[in-house]
């Protein structure tokens, strides 16, 4: 079990350890496409009926768009913010 930190700063910005990262859109499409690869394999050797590879490839595709669809209506929620770039400091 993963342990996750917020540490809530007083200047108002609160940090999460370990960050909480989203797989990329290309890393879930290469799971996918390797995901039905073998699921294709399978039902050639007979081993996975095509109601099940029917059922399976709708599931992948649909839970894709499901992510798709919640990553825009966050985007339109929650814009991102301003970032300022700041002159860093060199301490001896």
């Amino acid at each position: 079990m993963n342990t996750r930190w917020i540490q809530n700063r007083r200047n108002g910005v609160a940090r999460i350890e370990p960050r909480l990262a989203t797989i990329a859109q290309l890393d879930r499409l290469l799971f996918i496409a390797a995901f039905m690869f073998g699921a294709i394999g399978f039902f050639m050797v007979g081993a996975l009926p095509l109601p099940v590879l029917g059922a399976l490839s709708a599931i992948c595709f649909i839970g894709d768009a499901l992510i798709a669809v919640k990553n825009l209506v966050r985007a339109q929620q929650r814009p991102a913010a301003p970032v300022t770039e700041l002159a860093s400091v060199r301490y001896r």
